[in-house]
């Protein structure tokens, strides 16, 4: 879920599979204040407002769990602020970076999105990103390989940059 302005995009969150979408405009008689974007094939299901509100009205549990979640987004945004607000763009590509390799498989990470997803996901722009990136490289903490592929070559530098000692491998 994005918020656009005219100059870019900002994450505002990210849904998986048995999400919700919506909970804020339901609850505040206003508009979502995103744009929902599937980056893959997705299925949805709309329900009318009215109905939720009745089934809400008929099972606290639902009430219950509907707020538990908004919680839970309130708690993810005011994380990502947080980082946004607090950490430079560089430190924030870092933990990207060892956050994908402590998923994946030997030294070869990849963004795991384009470079303009990633702008938005760090509160950014792409000419930053590649910009970044590329000093990264220039230091020798990693090396592009192509396709959003990139082989971590020191994995200490790249800790000590993100200032993340709990990120381990």
């Amino acid at each position: 879920v994005l918020r656009e302005t005219p100059d870019r995009g900002v994450v505002i969150h990210r849904e998986a599979a048995g999400g919700l979408l919506g909970e804020v405009a339901l609850f505040s008689d206003r508009r979502y204040p995103g744009t929902a974007i599937a980056t893959e094939p997705t299925l949805l299901i709309l329900l009318p407002e009215a109905a939720v509100l009745h089934a809400i009205g008929r099972d606290p549990d639902l009430a219950t769990l509907l707020l538990r979640r908004l919680a839970a987004r309130t708690r993810e945004v005011i994380g990502r602020l947080s980082r946004i607000a607090s950490l430079t763009v560089m430190r924030r590509l870092a933990l990207h970076l060892l956050e994908r390799a402590t998923t994946g498989r030997g030294t070869i990470v990849t963004l795991g999105m384009t470079q303009v997803q990633l702008a938005e996901e760090l509160g950014t722009v792409k000419e930053i990103i590649t910009r970044e990136l590329r000093a990264l490289a220039r230091l020798g903490v990693i090396d592009p390989q192509g396709g959003g592929r990139y082989a971590i070559r020191d994995r200490s530098a790249l800790r000590d940059i993100a200032g993340a000692t709990r990120i381990r491998r």
